[in-house]
């Protein structure tokens, strides 16, 4: 159903160009705690922590699953550590997503409607600036997102899209606690909550919480996040393409900022998940729902509309040969989501330089 022999012959191809590693710091990326293209600082896989010069790279394979649908992302990262301090790479994601709702037919009564969807998503760009420290551990990381990806498949904003994130850490024995910041013109995703659409507008996210060593292999962490948004934001949905019903759908009521937005001027009747028209934009008015208006395909509204707030967990295996993998939750109290996620990474050039040698 999912049609993963796409995905690793996808990835055989070398179709998709790098998805930037996760350390500390990382966009757009589909793994870790902490990424629309998907735009973000988050986490890099221990594996991906080098003080050597030269290539770096790292594909990847991860998926958030909630009640909306299923959300697969794949990407192969490629670049380059100058020194101790500086690196650069790029990326592609490659997606596939799966989504579900319900609508009122003509009769009155209800149907389902599922929705399927692939493609490429923006290539991304990165510099990154780490300053290793006994006391305090500060990395910084700069994301330009270039849109190339299809309009209508929700993968892009169609616009450039900058991400600029930093990230505080202390080891306190096998604790470190960390705090991140991001300041963009998109949402940031992140590996346990791989967002239903791609939203533009200026955002602030937050982030705090603490990994814990747990054995050599499995490590652990949680952290609270926290996203304030200012001014219009544009929202394009990954999940959902075509028309159809609901206070948020065609012929909905003006979304208010608690609410589904609407594309007319009727009472519509549904549950505010305005993610199932094709385009909706509401200002400030009466609207009835639960403020999910990102499953329209194209969603114009007040700066509430991506305002979050949540918390996650995840439990990581840094296993031999250079390969990580991830198990997370995400609870999302804005958007009233509970997201499981996964997530498998290795670094190819490490891992074949090694057994060259």
């Amino acid at each position: 159903m999912y049609r993963t022999p796409i995905f690793l012959a996808f990835l055989l191809s070398g179709a998709v160009i790098a998805q930037s590693t996760n350390e500390t710091l990382v966009t757009a990326s589909p793994r870790t705690p902490e990424t629309v293209p998907e735009a973000v600082v988050t986490p890099e896989p221990t594996h991906s922590i080098t003080d050597e010069r030269g290539l770096r790279s790292y594909v990847d394979f991860s998926g958030n699953s909630n009640s909306i649908g299923h959300i697969f992302t794949m990407g192969y990262s490629l670049g380059y550590q100058l020194n101790t301090h500086v690196s650069v790479d790029g990326q592609v994601p490659f997606y596939y997503v799966s989504a579900s709702t319900t609508a009122t037919d003509s009769t009155g009564g209800t149907e389902s409607i599922t929705t399927t969807d692939q493609g490429i998503g923006d290539p991304s760009f990165a510099l990154q600036l780490r300053f290793p420290n006994r006391i305090l551990d500060y990395r910084t990381r700069l994301t330009t997102w270039v849109p190339i990806a299809d309009m209508n498949s929700g993968f892009t904003t169609g616009s450039v899209l900058v991400d600029w994130a930093s990230r505080f850490s202390h080891p306190v024995s096998r604790l470190i606690p960390f705090g991140q910041a991001d300041i963009a013109n998109t949402v940031p995703d992140t590996p346990l909550f791989l967002l239903p659409y791609t939203a533009q507008g200026f955002n602030a996210r937050f982030e705090a919480g603490a990994d814990a060593v747990l054995t050599t292999i499995f490590s652990t962490g949680a952290s609270f996040y926290y996203v304030l948004p200012s001014g219009s934001q544009t929202l394009y949905s990954r999940e959902f393409h075509g028309p159809g019903t609901g206070s948020g759908g065609t012929g909905g009521g003006p979304g208010g900022s608690d609410s589904g937005p609407g594309s007319g001027n009727g009472d519509g009747n549904g549950n505010g998940n305005g993610f199932i028209t094709q385009q909706a934009t509401g200002g400030n008015g009466n609207g009835s729902g639960n403020r999910n208006g990102f499953m329209t395909q194209q969603v114009t509204e007040g700066n509430d509309i991506t305002r979050d707030h949540g918390v996650g967990a995840w439990l990581t295996a840094n296993l031999p040969h250079f390969i990580d993998l991830q198990i997370g939750f995400n609870r999302s109290f804005g958007y009233d989501l509970n997201t499981f996620s996964f997530g498998l990474g290795f670094d190819p050039i490490r891992a074949f330089g090694r057994q060259a040698k």
